[in-house]
């Protein structure tokens, strides 16, 4: 059951995946450019994201909603799932914007 719910929660998450990924890149081009001081409003414009991708799905996929409700699987946990995978990527991402931009600076030294 499981390994079931791994496979919906990503075709749950297909769809936004590219809203997502939009607003993880606007946020580290911002990290990139400002500096990692704007870390908590970037973390702000993720949240906002995030609800931009909740009406999204929610206008253009209910349907597919009632699919995941009738399933018996609740909108709220599969948005939980999804947006927890999600920002585990954003933080790999920042991971790696820190180790390129501050990492490379020990090796130039």
């Amino acid at each position: 059951r499981m390994s079931n719910f791994r496979v919906l929660v990503w075709h749950f998450y297909k769809p936004l995946l590219v809203c997502n990924l939009g607003f993880s890149l606007v946020c580290i081009y911002d990290l990139a450019k400002i500096g990692f001081w704007f870390l908590g409003i970037t973390v702000l414009i993720k949240v906002f994201g995030y609800l931009v991708t909740m009406l999204y799905k929610y206008y253009f996929s209910f349907k597919t909603n009632i699919y995941y409700m009738n399933a018996g699987f609740s909108l709220k946990k599969m948005y939980g799932y999804a947006f927890c995978f999600d920002f585990m990527i954003y933080l790999l991402m920042v991971g790696c914007l820190y180790i390129i931009k501050y990492g490379l600076v020990y090796f130039k030294s």
